[in-house]
């Protein structure tokens, strides 16, 4: 009986072999020919074709695997029909997207765009033919207070317009509002910088269906924001928002762009604004209360370089100089606005506002500035002095800061 059962047992161990040898073959075969199928599918292939703004994209974005560029400055429909799309004709395959970024050079003659819509749809119906897509993005903004031509009313209407007039056969794409968040021309309100350009670029590429789109790049985008911003966290530190928005993450994203940062709201235990400027002078000095700075500064620089985003209470490195006299031995600003509330109130974090305040107002009343110098000390210490001042305690502090310190002369 034992025979039997052993024997038995080891067919059926063949047999199961057998199975699984027949199940790898056929897993085999079939990464195989989908090897081969995808094999066969050439690479996305994206063509730009376009003007200065392309040129600019280009110049910061630079040569990129599958990606090719036709473009030239200051041209319009006539170039892109007699040069730009005539040099990347030969490019076109299957799997390519034909990209056109063309038409603020003529955008001032709205009717162009008539005549833009019908060229791309009579080109794209060709370029379909051979497997291709082709793409319009919208014209994006420029700034209104530097261009002194094209306004962004008139890039509107354009864009309006000319998607009427596309054909089934060629995608619209709409980046105008994402780009014109966190926007940023050169001198010229029309052309970008490089931050820009690069976004230009991102929002372009994804939107032809790559996977390369980089949100942490995007202004719009929660990604962007993640150094100083979480949901969990602006909830925890604003406690008036969390009954609005304790089940709305999107909506508490929202009041964070357009409200939070503005005003200074704390939404990361490792980023406070507050702290950010106490912390760090030139940006103090850069920046003042403008709060939705020090959030950008640390997402775009002060993060990569492990700026102390939090945990300072005082200010650092404050002014003491007023009018060429160094008050460091009589003043301390975060001594001198605990004491005077009001002081703070009136004149807040701006440090040389409040020195001078404190000079010339408070300093004449002999109000201390510091927990280490008392002018009624110094002078009862210092006869001479008193016989040379009399009650001028303006002169005590002025004396110290200047001359005192120097002889060892006591203040306290």
């Amino acid at each position: 009986m034992t025979s039997v059962k052993t024997a038995g047992s080891e067919a059926g161990r063949r047999g199961r072999s057998l199975i699984v040898s027949l199940v790898l073959a056929l897993v085999l075969a079939g990464a195989l020919f989908s090897a081969k199928a995808e094999a066969s599918t050439p690479a996305r292939r994206i063509i730009l074709v376009g003007d200065s703004r392309t040129e600019g994209m280009h110049q910061f974005i630079g040569e990129k695997k599958n990606v090719i560029w036709s473009y030239k400055s200051s041209m319009g429909l006539t170039w892109m029909r007699s040069t730009g799309v005539p040099r990347i004709e030969s490019q076109i395959r299957s799997n390519t997207a034909v990209v056109i970024l063309m038409g603020v050079n003529d955008v001032l003659d709205l009717w162009q765009a008539d005549n833009y819509a019908s060229y791309l749809n009579e080109r794209a119906a060709v370029w379909k033919k051979k497997g291709a897509e082709t793409f319009y993005v919208s014209l994006t903004p420029v700034d209104d207070k530097k261009d002194k031509y094209e306004k962004n009313a008139d890039l509107i209407a354009w864009n309006t317009r000319i998607k009427k007039k596309l054909g089934s056969n060629v995608t619209y794409v709409d980046i105008f509002n994402k780009m014109k968040t966190g926007l940023e021309t050169t001198s010229d309100g029309l052309h970008y910088q490089k931050a820009s350009c690069i976004k230009f670029f991102n929002l372009v590429y994804d939107a032809v269906k790559t996977s390369h789109y980089d949100p942490s790049t995007d202004e719009t985008c929660e990604e962007y924001y993640k150094v100083v911003y979480d949901f969990d966290s602006y909830m925890k530190f604003n406690s008036d928002l969390k009954v609005i928005y304790k089940n709305d993450p999107e909506g508490a994203f929202q009041h964070f762009l357009k409200h939070g940062m503005k005003h200074g709201r704390r939404a990361k235990s490792t980023f406070d604004p507050i702290s950010y400027m106490l912390r760090y002078k030139y940006l103090r000095k850069k920046y003042k209360t403008d709060w939705k700075e020090y959030y950008l500064h640390y997402i775009r620089s002060g993060y990569k370089y492990n700026f102390k985003g939090s945990g300072c209470g005082k200010m650092l490195k404050y002014d003491t100089v007023y009018k060429d006299i160094d008050y460091s031995h009589v003043y301390d600003y975060n001594y001198y606005v605990k004491k005077r509330a009001n002081v703070f109130r009136r004149f807040g974090y701006d440090e040389a506002a409040v020195l001078k305040y404190y000079v010339t107002v408070d300093m004449p009343k002999g109000m201390r500035a510091n927990d280490e110098f008392s002018w009624s000390i110094y002078r009862n210490y210092n006869p001479d002095l008193k016989k040379k001042f009399g009650t001028n305690k303006a002169q005590y502090f002025i004396h110290y800061t200047t001359v005192g310190y120097k002889q060892n002369r006591r203040h306290n």
